[in-house]
Formats: structure tokens, sequence, C-alpha cells
């Protein structure tokens, strides 16, 4: 199995800690034509890849088909998952697969788990913006089986991926100093992201800020707010803690042979390290 998907900075940005080596070097915005040539290099990364997905605004990805490699898309809404899912909370499966049949839908069901990964997704996908992290967080704490798994909602303008709690799929995230952002399920398909590239944490949750936001204006009408590229995405652990919430996130900063750090590697707490930890919205 082998997934790869790259966003461009204005589709999606890492956590803040993978960016943390080009920060310090000095980070500036994109040009138009600096944008062009990063597209242009992602389309062609991706083609390296059997099969390339259709291209979507800000993100371009590919898979190699296997028979635990997953890819559906409905209403702007594209999903990639590796692995296999043995339980997938709130969804009646008897009735999600008679549905499809009544539809006329071709491939079953049953055949895809990428499928039921968009059905999943809409249990929370509509949820206020403020609920949409805790939701998530509730229902994936819920699945079981071994997954990792991609989101894009181009109506959302919301990059979503999640990995399973004892990291049985391989995942790996990172940034390259261009600005995109890379994940993938082999390392070497990351090489450009050196030195940032990195395990995408087990048991976790990572959400796009998105570079535009949803909001309703006083008469009820959905319109957008554009705040820039300055929003990082958030990452947070779905693995359940003794006090009924869920285990922090920790940023453990990487040091290279030179002594120098190239960001942070993010990992889930123990249940020692939550003991005392200062929780500066989920990561401690």
């Amino acid at each position: 199995m082998h997934i790869l998907a790259i966003f461009d900075s204005e589709t999606a940005r890492p956590p803040i800690g993978l960016e943390e080596r080009y920060e310090c070097e000095g980070r500036r915005r994109s040009t138009e034509l600096e944008r062009q040539s990063s597209n242009q290099w992602s389309q062609e990364r991706t083609k390296r890849l059997p099969t390339a997905l259709p291209v979507a605004d800000g993100i371009n990805w590919a898979l190699q088909p296997s028979a635990a490699t997953h890819y559906a898309v409905k209403d702007g809404v594209h999903a990639l998952l590796t692995g296999n899912v043995s339980e997938w909370p709130g969804l009646d499966m008897v009735s999600v697969n008679h549905d499809a049949f009544v539809r006329g839908d071709g491939e079953p069901l049953e055949d895809n788990d990428a499928s039921f990964l968009l059905q999943f997704y809409e249990t929370f996908r509509d949820a206020a913006p403020e609920k949409t992290m805790p939701n998530a967080l509730q229902a994936l704490s819920l699945m079981k089986g071994r997954f990792a798994w991609i989101i894009y909602d181009a109506g959302q303008r919301r990059v979503m991926m999640a990995r399973d709690k004892d990291s049985e799929e391989p995942l790996f995230w990172g940034r390259t100093k261009e600005g995109s952002f890379m994940v993938g399920s082999r390392l070497d398909d990351l090489a450009e992201c050196n030195p940032t590239a990195t395990a995408f944490p087990g048991g976790s949750l990572y959400v796009s800020a998105g570079t535009t936001r949803a909001v309703h204006d006083g008469a009820g009408e959905l319109g957008w707010v554009m705040p820039g590229d300055s929003w990082p995405g958030q990452v947070r652990s779905f693995v359940p803690a003794r006090n009924h919430q869920f285990r922090k996130m920790r940023a453990v900063p990487r040091i290279n042979s030179r002594g120098a750090m190239c960001g942070a590697v993010y990992r889930v707490a123990s249940e020692v390290d939550l003991t005392g930890a200062n929780d500066r919205d989920g990561v401690c």
C-alpha cells in the first residue's frame, strides 16, 4: 500500500512544530510564481505513483492500488485510506449498504472503506467550528481497526488526517522549504521535507485551520473570512485518559547531529506525562 498527498500552503499548514526549522531561517510569503512552480512540482511528484487521483484546488495526490488502499469522493469531499476498519462509530452498516444498493452504486461499499470514511465524516462535518474537533475526537476514540486516512473537504477548505492509536498503518508528514505540506505512507517519498519529515503520531487527529473560514453574518448568510497564511493546523490525541478526556500531545524537539533544532516530533503523552502538565490547546 502506498499513498502520497501534497498540499500547498494556502490549503493546509502543518502544526507549528514541523515548521520551526524554516521559521528560524526566516519565513516569507511565497510569490504567485513560486506557488505555480510548487504546484507543477507537486503534480510531477504524484505522477510517480501508478494512480494519480483527481487534482483538486490546492492538493495533488496519488496511490498505489491494493486491497487495503481506498479512495472515494462525494460532493467535493475526497477520502483516501489505507488499512482496514472493523467498526465505524455512528454508522448503521446495514442501512448504509441498503441505501447504497437502492441508489444503484456500482461498487459495493464493503469493498471500499473510503466510502465508509465519507459517511463517518458526515457525522461531524457540519458541526460548529468549535465543535468539529471535539466531535471528531470522540468518534475516532471509538473506531476500531488499523488505519491511516486523509480527508480533503473542498467546500469547507478543510484537511483532516488520522492514524490508529497503535501506529499499525504507516504515515509520515513534513514540510518542504517552499512551504508544501506532504503526507505519505513511505518516509522516502518525503525526502524534500528533510529535516522536518517525521512519523505522524499514532492515536491522533490533524485538522487544518485553513486560510478561509466560514462565518455567518447578522442575517445568517454564510460568508468567508480570509485571515491569510498565518494559521498552522492543529493536532490532538483521541486516546482516552483516566479523567474521561483525551491524552495531551507532546511536542518533542528534534536535534540534529550538529546540535541544531530541526522542529519537533509530536507524540501522544503517557498518563505519567499528564501529571502537572501545562495544557496549551491540547499540547503539553
